[in-house]
């Protein structure tokens, strides 16, 4: 669901977004794959860009 998120908010920054997990495991790299197949819900989105809104501390 996170890589799912993260690849959505291409739409609402405005420029292309592009989640680069870290993996060690084909298994894990097909899961990864798979995720930008998945569509969040409106309701979804707007529930993690909550919780992505409560994050404290520098990202980068």
């Amino acid at each position: 669901m996170a890589i799912a998120w993260v690849a959505s908010r291409s739409g609402t920054l405005g420029i292309p977004v592009v989640p680069i997990p870290g993996t060690k495991r084909v298994s894990w790299v097909e899961q990864n794959a798979a995720a930008l197949q998945v569509q969040l819900t409106a309701d979804e989105l707007a529930a993690l860009d909550e919780l992505a809104g409560q994050v404290v501390g520098a990202r980068y």
